[in-house]
């Protein structure tokens, strides 16, 4: 008997450390395409050839991306360490890797925010606080919201870890925190309808969006994909491979009729919050953990493009925009056009990047990721 429990203990720990040590290959691809996701969104390839095509495509199932990122990052951090007993001295490394990325990025997109400065209809000295309100609250650029909301989520969660909060209990809490994002932008008709302008709710409801400019944060949208994540890495695959792809697809479907659902009845504010994104999120992440491929210097090159094409493509975005579209544009281009530049050349700097960084004398570039 005491053999027995030798040898599944000893069982256990290989399984636990061969877990560590495993290349989750199917993540860095589809983090790959969740980029190219991430460039959809933004440059709206159908804008110009179909309304509801555009709109389903740009508001639909793209905006799966966001919460992807949030899942793999809270699984990438968490999976060798147990939820009951977290690496502080990890996550604070974490936190402040995300922070100096942050900081770098805004730095790398200050000529395009004093643009936006320079350009505010109210003066200079409102787009300054605005920026700055921006930077602290929100995102310093539009794409980077995200870095700003994954150092919330990481310290949000990992405080409640750390305080050994019930597992259940910060699902509840990071559920209730998404329903305010959802009735903030989704289904906003619906707390239009509760809540009519004049009510004091609304009037609440108005200032906390002075403050925090959206909903769409690290405490109301990314705590709960984040944690999502954190407890994938240490709960057991109880759904084969099949089931998930069929869960995934039926999620999808559902995450469509919501988007065209809200859109036709006039109650959707923002499109980035939907019921949908959990399961469909969830059941993606749950594919790519498990697909099973072997090792290549292509997956470990693909995850290094993923991140560069999301930090980098709103500059090129930006200098499309400025140059091929509106009056002062030196050729007039339609929507797919300008994706399609964006995306390539997005995807060049990034190569250029990534094979730069692997030189001794631009190591300083491996600061960027």
């Amino acid at each position: 008997m005491i053999f027995i429990k030798r040898e599944l203990t000893v069982h256990i720990m290989e399984k636990a450390i061969s877990e560590a040590g495993r290349s989750y290959n199917g993540i860095d691809i589809i983090k790959f395409i969740m980029s190219i996701f991430m460039v959809i969104i933004h440059a709206k390839p159908l804008l110009e050839i179909s309304y509801w095509g555009n709109y389903a495509l740009t508001y639909g199932i793209t905006r799966v991306t966001v919460p992807f990122f949030f899942i793999a990052s809270g699984f990438l951090l968490f999976k060798k360490m147990s939820l009951y007993d977290i690496d502080v001295k990890k996550i604070k490394k974490y936190i402040y890797h995300i922070f100096r990325l942050y900081m770098i990025w805004t730095v790398i997109y200050l000529p395009i925010i004093f643009w936006e400065v320079h350009k505010n209809e109210n003066g200079i000295l409102h787009g300054i606080i605005i920026a700055i309100r921006n930077t602290i609250m929100a995102g310093s650029y539009f794409q980077l919201w995200f870095l700003n909301a994954l150092i919330v989520s990481a310290i949000l969660i990992s405080l409640f870890l750390w305080l050994k909060i019930n597992i259940k209990k910060i699902f509840v809490f990071t559920i209730f925190m998404y329903i305010i994002a959802l009735l903030g932008q989704s289904y906003y008709g619906i707390f239009d309808y509760l809540f009519p302008e004049g009510s004091t709710m609304f009037t609440i409801w108005k200032y906390i969006g002075i403050v925090f400019r959206t909903p769409r944060n690290g405490l109301c949208f990314g705590a709960l994909f984040f944690f999502l994540g954190a407890y994938i890495s240490r709960s057991k695959d109880i759904i084969s491979i099949k089931k998930t792809i069929v869960c995934l697809l039926i999620s999808c479907i559902l995450l469509m009729v919501e988007v065209i659902g809200g859109k036709y009845f006039n109650i959707t504010r923002e499109a980035d919050v939907y019921i949908s994104l959990i399961p469909v999120a969830y059941f993606l992440f749950l594919f790519a953990k498990n697909i099973s491929i072997r090792d290549s210097p292509l997956w470990v090159y693909l995850r290094k493009q993923s991140m560069f094409i999301f930090y980098i493509h709103a500059w090129w975005l930006f200098l499309v925009y400025i140059l091929f579209r509106g009056r002062y544009a030196i050729v007039q281009l339609n929507s797919f056009q300008r994706f399609v530049i964006v995306l390539s050349l997005s995807v060049i700097t990034s190569h250029i990047i990534i094979k730069l960084s692997e030189k001794k004398r631009f190591s300083f570039l491996r600061y960027l990721s």
